[in-house]
């Protein structure tokens, strides 16, 4: 009898979202805490889908309020200041978000990239 052994599954990797890790990498620039929030706000209100963890979401919001002041960003305007220290985004619907925002929210769920890099 001969046994034949297979070979162990190659690690698994994520692709696309959760983007936990490109998230937390594009939010080091605070300007990009706008498009990220409106994203995730977006998907986990209106598609139900979570493309990062609720703890990250929280300190976006988090971070949102307390660089309000200095972050510049052409949808930031977008963003009702008064719910950041809810951490709800359950307005942010289709016809609230930037068209960038929302595009590039589809690109992320397509492949796993937010395109264009800067939103």
């Amino acid at each position: 009898m001969s046994v034949i052994l297979q070979e162990p599954p190659q690690e698994i990797t994520r692709q696309g979202p959760p983007q936990e890790d490109e998230c937390r990498a594009r939010i080091a620039n605070p300007n990009m805490l706008v498009p990220w929030y409106l994203m995730a706000s977006h998907a986990y209100h209106w598609l139900n889908l979570e493309i990062i963890s609720d703890g990250l979401y929280d300190e976006i919001c988090r971070r949102l309020e307390a660089e309000w002041q200095m972050i510049e960003h052409d949808h930031k305007d977008a963003i009702r200041f008064d719910t950041l220290s809810q951490c709800s985004g359950n307005y942010v619907t289709r016809e609230h978000m930037p068209d960038r925002a929302y595009w590039c929210l589809q690109r992320l769920l397509l492949d796993g990239s937010e395109s264009p890099p800067s939103v």
